[in-house]
Parts: structure tokens; sequence; C-alpha cells
């Protein structure tokens, strides 16, 4: 039987990375993990294994996204990225929001 196909975005941040972890660790799931590390860490990502894929790209970015999702085909998706800090969105304004793209965000 295959295993399903799981896609969490900010896989590297704290609550991403554990369930990515923890996901992989049982062995009947296949993670791929999309971040593109601004506030994640690669520290945070399990060790390479079978079970485990990582893609550093922007998923805000649909150019980006879209390939991803189109080969990878996911069974779930877990949806953790996040510019964290109110100092660094302050800091970063140019990231999208659903306020300034919302075609994007929809």
């Amino acid at each position: 039987m295959p295993k399903s196909k799981v896609l969490i975005t900010g896989g590297a941040g704290n609550i991403g990375g554990s369930l990515t972890r923890y996901l992989t660790s049982t062995g009947t799931f296949e993670v791929l993990v999309v971040d593109n590390l601004q506030s994640g860490s690669a520290e945070k990502l399990p060790p390479p294994s079978p079970h485990f894929s990582f893609i550093r790209a922007n998923v805000n970015s649909y150019s980006d996204v879209s390939p991803i999702f189109t080969s990878y085909r996911p069974d779930f998706v877990f949806h953790y990225a996040a510019t964290v800090g109110v100092a660094r969105t302050l800091k970063h304004q140019s990231i999208p929001t659903w306020n300034r793209n919302p075609i994007i965000a929809q």
C-alpha cells in the first residue's frame, strides 16, 4: 500500500518542524517540507531519509508553489508557513499579505 503524501509549508519552524519530525518517525508517510527558511531553521528538520524531502521555496509565490503541487500531488497539506513576530513583519513590509495580494491568498 502506498504511503500517504504530506506537504508541510513552514516545516522548518517550531510547529511545522515538530509535525515533520513526528510524521517521518512513523515511517507511514512521505513528507515534503516547503520553506524559504526566512524565519525557520534547517536544524528543525528531520535527518535525511527515504520518507522526507525538502524544497526551499516561497509559498507566497505561485510560480514557486504551483509546480510543487503539480508534481508531488499531496494527499494532505499542513500550512504552517508564516512570518513570525511583529518586528520582523514591520521590517519586511514587502512580504505579501492578504490585504496586499488577495489573489495569492485566495
